[in-house]
């Protein structure tokens, strides 16, 4: 199984600048400066659940980079966000309520 990524919560922003971009927790009033590395992983966060499928998004905009580097730096970086608060751990669904999540039909026999 793929490891699941933690995702931005509702009180962080995600503002891109010309450098990369800046988070800002609401909550606690702290920001975090990222460039434009940092930023572009922040915005493939969004629409990757897990470490694979955004470093293989990642390693389509870096080409040269090998793959053991950028999923070592990617994971830093997400590590450094998750202990500043600015990601939080995803939800995990269960029972029957994944199956609608995947579009399954729960009253299918």
């Amino acid at each position: 199984m793929s490891e699941r990524l933690a995702r931005q919560p509702a009180h962080v922003l995600l503002q891109t600048v010309d450098e990369g971009a800046v988070l800002l927790d609401t909550r606690a009033e702290v920001y975090f400066a990222l460039n434009t590395v940092g930023a572009r992983i922040c915005m493939l966060l969004r629409d990757h659940d897990t470490l694979e499928e955004l470093c293989g998004a990642l390693a389509d905009d870096y080409p040269d980079v090998p793959s053991d580097t950028l999923r070592q730096d990617v994971r830093e970086l997400l590590d450094d966000l998750e202990a500043h608060g600015l990601l939080e751990p995803r939800l995990e669904v269960t029972g029957p309520a994944s199956n609608l999540a995947r579009g399954d039909d729960a009253t299918a026999p």
